[in-house]
């Protein structure tokens, strides 16, 4: 299902390539993972070697909006923030160092879960000013970004996280949308993965069970907890906040009639030869359904074209297609 819709959506949005993972956000189980373009594995050498990487775990990128998560679980968790807050988003500019930051409308005064649901980077950066530069490293570190995950595949990216003392006075405003970090989408996937189960990052799963000539199991994977993130409480909210981004945000074209998903679209600029070119990454990060979740999904466009760009409208139909087809699938899906 995933490949399928994959080639599908790169077909349609006229992309480079894409990628996704589909894991089991209670045990770490990956259920399937894909890259694409891809090659024939009887015929690796007519297929150049950069299509025969597992992109999902070799490459990193700039994730931007996916990647608020991380500021809104810093901002829950330090308790400076209320769900109740309202913050100025200034008609969809600010201005840090020079540099203005705009977002993809233009909004006035928004509460917390408003911001996160409509994706403002204005919004973001603010409640990022607020809360400080410590809190929002931590996060990130505590979310696993910047680290190996422990799956123990070959050519596995940490991804990038600066040190704190590395950081400049856009930092806080980058890293919060989303941007001066690199993550892999198994990372990506990690993350909201300890959304889904109340708050533990878990060691991702590539092999359930090993059975020898006999019969024996010689080895069953069990999930391995890498540590609690933050209390479940504030998961518990941010799941909430997930919601209302697929019901009445910037995730609509995700939303399943009878079913809650929980999600976040990302649009980002890619930085090419120095500088932010005009090509991007549309990904989509979520997990349904979201008030038992079972299944946890990250799908990436690389350089999607036709007006896809965005992550609400090249990523998020993808990730819908996807679960419809899985929910169609199994009839032990439950509610």
């Amino acid at each position: 299902i995933l490949q399928e819709e994959l080639q599908r959506r790169i077909e349609e949005a006229g992309a480079k390539g894409a990628m996704g993972i589909l894991m089991n956000p209670q045990n770490g189980d990956i259920l399937a993972m894909a890259s694409l373009p891809d090659f024939d594995l009887n015929n690796p050498n007519q297929f150049p070697v950069k299509n025969q990487k597992n992109r999902v775990i070799t490459d990193q990128f700039e994730p931007g909006s996916t990647y608020k998560i991380v500021a809104a679980t810093a901002a829950l968790e330090s308790e400076k923030i209320s769900l109740a807050d309202e913050f100025n988003c200034e008609e969809g500019k600010v201005q840090i160092d020079g540099w203005t930051i705009s977002d993809h409308e233009q909004f006035g005064v928004l509460t917390f879960p408003q911001i996160i649901a409509n994706s403002s980077n204005v919004g973001v950066i603010k409640i990022a000013q607020k809360i400080g530069r410590d809190p929002i490293y931590n996060a990130s570190r505590n979310f696993g970004f910047g680290s190996y995950t422990g799956i123990g595949f070959p050519g596995e990216s940490q991804g990038v996280l600066r040190r704190k003392s590395d950081w400049n006075h856009m930092s806080i405003a980058s890293v919060s949308i989303g941007y001066e970090v690199g993550v892999t989408a198994l990372q990506i996937a990690l993350a909201y993965g300890s959304i889904a189960n109340g708050g533990v990052l878990l060691k991702p799963q590539l092999v359930k069970q090993i059975v020898d000539e006999k019969g024996n199991i010689i080895y069953a994977s069990k999930p391995e907890p890498i540590r609690k993130i933050a209390k479940s409480s504030t998961m518990k909210d941010l799941k909430h906040i997930l919601e209302k981004v697929v019901d009445e945000g910037t995730g609509v074209k995700a939303d399943i009639e009878g079913w809650t998903i929980a999600g976040k679209t990302g649009t980002a600029i890619k930085y090419l030869n120095g500088s932010y070119s005009k090509k991007y990454i549309s990904n989509f990060a979520g997990f349904f359904p979201s008030e038992k979740p079972q299944v946890v999904g990250v799908v990436v466009l690389d350089e999607p074209r036709h007006g896809l760009h965005w992550g609400g409208y090249g990523a998020a139909p993808l990730f819908k297609r996807i679960a419809e087809r899985i929910i169609n699938l199994d009839d032990s899906f439950k509610h």
